[in-house]
This record gives structure tokens, C-alpha cells and sequence, in this order.
């Protein structure tokens, strides 16, 4: 099963923005992805940066001693000792969104593309013929209908690609987020989101509505070659951006993400920025007074680079640490 936490467009996004930039830059080697404690009256909260598709989990990147294996899962090195405390000493793990089946997430895209179709101009008439053609072998590989391709708009067809994937996908693909949903599931953890479906399509929609058919277009065919098969999890590109989540190079990646909003500045505030911002408001209101104490896993570029969760919450009072 393939969730919408596997994907995640802000990735997406960013790689059009390294691949102008020209960058391969080399991580810190020798330590672990960010994670980051607060605590407040009592509580304590883990914020844990994550990347949304893992190359083959047997690969070099993950290569390390005491790699981590629960429920039958592979091996994680990511899954360090202080992560695993996090989740030893919590009662709920938070997510971006909780996972839908692929039943149930495909009808739910399917009914929002719908609602959604005459908001913009047909992608296919910003697309040539032959980009047409692999489009329409993509989606019925995932199960999209062709008459909804027909009549939606590049963010409608960016939704539906994004939270779905090919039915032989290859599960070692699946993101640092399945992998903590897996486990504390098997830890009997609550699990809970911090956005629904409706949240994560306005905001593209909100990101990308404001752009030029020109500039739509470019986005999604940036998508075509991320998710299609150009830029794969195997890509020399792609696993060096692994290289620096797996290393802890917030610097790096925070360098990144400010290209990202100087590139792309409608997309980063509606689809990075004020969902931090709506993330933040949904923990204080709901989270941070409970009595629990909880990890929280998102993409690490909401951890990261110009209006961070991290720098948010410091904005507010808060005392948060870098203890990873």
C-alpha cells in the first residue's frame, strides 16, 4: 500500500529547484537524520525530519552496524537509539496526514478532481502529443481514469499522480514516514494527523492556481521526470538529497529550501509555509496541553529553511533543542 506520506510534492519542488540550481552538494557524513525535543509544562514533544521515498533500504546509504529491524521490516539506520527513546517514552506518533487505502484514496482524489476539473485550463492542452501519451500509460497504470485527464487542470492531475502509485510499486521505495506508522503501530501508539486530505489539495491548489498555464506546466512535467523515470530514487541527484537528510545537513538543506522559496515563492508560502503555520496552531490547540507527550514525523523541509516549524515554535516561546 502506497500512502500520501510516500511521495510528498514539496520534494518535488525542491528537486526542480536543485536541478536549476545546479547543486550536488555533499553531506556531513557520520551522523543521523535531525530530530529535535521540546518540552512545555510537563510535556515533551520529538520532531523528527523525514524524507517521503527511500532508495532500495539495502543500499549504501543505509549500510551501518545494528540496523534496526521491527515487524518484519527492513533494516533502518535512520532508526537511532535517541529516535527510538522518542518513541518509547510517547503515546502517539503524529504525521503529516493519516494513510488512506488505495480504494479509499483514489475515490476521494477522483470526487476532489471532479469538484475541482474547471478551475484551470486542461492539462493536455499545455502538453504535446507525446507527452499526452505517457501521461495517460501512467495514470492507467495507477488507476486514474482517462476522463478525468481530459478535463483537469495540471494541480488536479499533480494531486491525483502525487498520492498514487504505479500497482507493482516497489514497496522498498516507501518513505522514513511508512516505516514510523508501521512501528508504532506494532508499539500500539496512537496515530494521528495534522491535515486532511482537503487540507493538502487546497493548498496546492492555492500554490499552484496563482501561477501562469505556462509556469503550471512546467511544474508538472518537472513531475513526469521526478516520478516517471528521469529522476528516480536510484538517480545520482536523488540519492545525494537522501545523502543529506541521512547525514543531519540541515545546513544544506535549509540552503536548499531558501532557493526553493526564491524560485518558487507562491508555491512555498502556500505549500510549505502556511501549512506550518496551520500545523502549529492544530498542536498547540490540540497537542501541546493534552497531558501526552508525542513524536511528530514531517518532511524535513517543513523542519528546515524560511518559516520552519522549528522556527515557528521558537517564535512562539518555545524551547526547542537540536538533540540529533
Amino acid at each position: 500500500m502506497r500512502t500520501l506520506l510516500n511521495l510528498g510534492l514539496y520534494l518535488v519542488f525542491v528537486l526542480a529547484i536543485f536541478s536549476l540550481n545546479g547543486c550536488a552538494t555533499t553531506g556531513q557524513p557520520g551522523s543521523s537524520p535531525a530530530l529535535w525535543h521540546l518540552e512545555h509544562q510537563g510535556e515533551e514533544l520529538w520532531l523528527f525530519g523525514t524524507i517521503h521515498r527511500l532508495p532500495n533500504q539495502q543500499g549504501a546509504v543505509f549500510r551501518r552496524k545494528n540496523a534496526t529491524r521491527i515487524n518484519r521490516t527492513p533494516p533502518m539506520s535512520w532508526k537511532t537509539l535517541a529516535l527510538r527513546k522518542a518513541m518509547d517514552n510517547s503515546e502517539t506518533l503524529l504525521v503529516e496526514m493519516l494513510p488512506l487505502d488505495g480504494n479509499a484514496l483514489l475515490n476521494a482524489l477522483a470526487k476532489a478532481a471532479e469538484q475541482r476539473a474547471t478551475m484551470g485550463q486542461p492539462l493536455q492542452q499545455l502538453l504535446s502529443t507525446e507527452q499526452q501519451e505517457v501521461l495517460f500509460e501512467a495514470a492507467e497504470k495507477r488507476g486514474i481514469a482517462a476522463s478525468l485527464l481530459q478535463k483537469a487542470d495540471p494541480l488536479t492531475v499533480l494531486s491525483l499522480f502525487s498520492n498514487t502509485a504505479p500497482r507493482h510499486a516497489n514497496g522498498s521505495e516507501r518513505g522514513a514516514d511508512y516505516w514510523l506508522i508501521v512501528e508504532a503501530d506494532y508499539r500500539r501508539l496512537a496515530i494521528d494527523g495534522l491535515e486532511n486530505l482537503d487540507d493538502r489539495l487546497q493548498a496546492l491548489h492555492t500554490a499552484v492556481a496563482q501561477l501562469a498555464d505556462r509556469e503550471q506546466a512546467q511544474v508538472f512535467m518537472r513531475f513526469l521526470e521526478t516520478e516517471l523515470g528521469e529522476l528516480s530514487v536510484d538517480d545520482p541527484e536523488y540519492r545525494e538529497l537522501v545523502r543529506l537528510w541521512a547525514s543531519g545537513n540541515t545546513q544544506e538543506l535549509g540552503s536548499r529550501m531558501e532557493r526553493y522559496q526564491t524560485y518558487l515563492p507562491t508555491i512555498y508560502k502556500a505549500f510549505i509555509a502556511a501549512r506550518n503555520e496551520a500545523w502549529l496552531n492544530n498542536l498547540e490547540q490540540h497537542w501541546l496541553n493534552n497531558g501526552d507527550n508525542e513524536v511528530l514525523a514531517v518532511g524535513i523541509g517543513h523542519l528546515v529553511g524560511p518559516n520552519s516549524l522549528i522556527d515557528l515554535l521558537k517564535q512562539r516561546g518555545y524551547q526547542v533543542s537540536r538533540i540529533q
